[in-house]
């Protein structure tokens, strides 16, 4: 017992001293005479599929004689001796001028040769990136600026993406919501109580990306066309903590509904993780997974969408039916109904994601799942005024012009940083 208070003492203490270090770090940035000429601004990509939470950002500037953007891509596993990068060449593919993270010699690129006056990370976690790329090194010499690459549902949840050991060096948070700013403002209130740190509610730009790209969005599995589809994005993990998927418990249920009923298409969109952690975990061989893939890719109805973007298929989609996931947020933008599946972890919510789920299906059990599936495919639709009523009250202006907001903020603070402190 007074061995782990001990510990805990220690672990407080080293919190403390890396703390004044950041700010120490963040004053001398903010002190630094920046480069004369446009505010230059560096993406820093590596999880793909949060690039539509910065994509229109990184558009904005590039659009303004005042900016410059760069994407520098860092390839998914840093740590591979292969000098091969997955990240760039998917940017490379399609259309980005980016530059290759990884060097033909081993090392990696110098940010330095890029005159940073900020940079966003694609997700926050210190311990996915070369050391020259952490949090704690580039706020040495630049500000770090971030938006979260999901929302996040729970208080657990929050505390785990907006963690300490990267949101210390955080100059600035555009957050989603008013949850989020909260959180910040009360973790790293020394910093804010400094002006060395802030974070701002300017909208929601994946909704921005959601609402802008309704139009043009682009079915992917025209051969799932049919009077009704059913998207299904179960959780990457079962852990009694911070899992809460439903994967084992609705996977026959489906897939067998959607069998048995050829006008229903079931297209299956799990976490980018959940397979390879079920494998992990023993909770599924390889055999069975490939048992698993070959079922979605021999059925005529179904598919297995693993795909590094995943916002157009929303808009193809009839229904939702999703485990505790930054999804629901995004989807809900589309209008239509959400089949929330509940799990045996006692979740505590955040506010908004409290309200928002009184507009959905919450089911608790296969027989829930089923009765709503055929109450929806039937025409009946009964939350669909909730839906919007949440839609209106929670998103507000979050739907449009949010990346302009954030760019012309970003663009004073920077400005500002030679004239006193940026995050008045």
């Amino acid at each position: 017992m007074i061995q782990k208070q001990i510990q805990r003492i220690r672990c407080k203490a080293r919190e403390i001293i890396a703390y004044r270090r950041s700010l120490r770090a963040m004053r001398r940035c903010q002190q630094m005479q920046r480069m004369p000429g446009p505010i230059r601004v560096v993406f820093l990509t590596q999880y793909i599929p949060s690039w539509n939470k910065v994509e229109r950002i990184y558009d904005t500037l590039k659009n303004r004689a005042d900016a410059e953007a760069f994407i520098v891509c860092v390839p998914s596993d840093p740590k591979s001796s292969d000098l091969q990068n997955d990240t760039y060449d998917y940017f490379v593919s399609h259309g980005y001028d980016a530059i290759n993270a990884r060097q033909q010699d081993g090392t990696w690129f110098d940010l330095h040769q890029l005159h940073p006056d900020a940079v966003f990370h694609s997700r926050p976690y210190n311990a996915f990136m070369p050391a020259p790329y952490t949090s704690s090194e580039l706020a040495k010499y630049t500000n770090v600026y971030q938006v979260l690459y999901g929302v996040c549902m729970t208080y657990g949840g929050i505390k785990a993406v907006m963690n300490f050991d990267f949101f210390k060096d955080v100059a600035c948070f555009y957050a989603e919501n008013e949850d989020g700013k909260e959180f910040f403002d009360r973790r790293y209130k020394i910093g804010v109580r400094q002006g060395l740190q802030t974070a701002q509610v300017l909208g929601s730009p994946v909704l921005e990306y959601m609402i802008q790209t309704q139009a043009d969005a682009k079915d992917y599995y025209p051969a799932l066309r049919s009077s009704f589809r059913m998207m299904w994005t179960p959780r990457w993990s079962t852990d009694p903590v911070i899992g809460g998927s439903n994967f084992f418990r609705y996977r026959d249920l489906l897939m067998d509904y959607a069998a048995a009923n050829p006008d229903v298409s079931l297209l299956l969109r799990p976490h980018p993780l959940m397979l390879n952690n079920f494998i992990k975990t023993g909770e599924m061989t390889e055999s069975e997974v490939q048992a698993f893939r070959d079922r979605c890719a021999n059925a005529s109805n179904m598919a297995l969408d693993e795909r590094k973007d995943y916002t157009d298929q929303f808009w193809c989609a009839d229904v939702l039916i999703t485990d505790a996931s930054a999804v629901v947020f995004e989807f809900f933008v589309t209008g239509k109904p959400i089949i929330y599946c509940n799990s045996e972890i006692d979740f505590h919510y955040l506010p908004q994601i409290q309200e928002m789920l009184t507009g959905c299906y919450l089911a608790d059990n296969a027989e829930d799942v089923e009765k709503y599936i055929h109450m929806l495919r039937s025409g009946s639709d009964p939350m669909r005024d909730t839906r919007q009523q949440l839609m209106a009250r929670l998103y507000g202006s979050s739907l449009s012009g949010c990346s302009a907001r954030i760019c012309e903020d970003l663009i004073r603070r920077l400005n500002s940083e030679t004239e006193g402190s940026p995050n008045a």
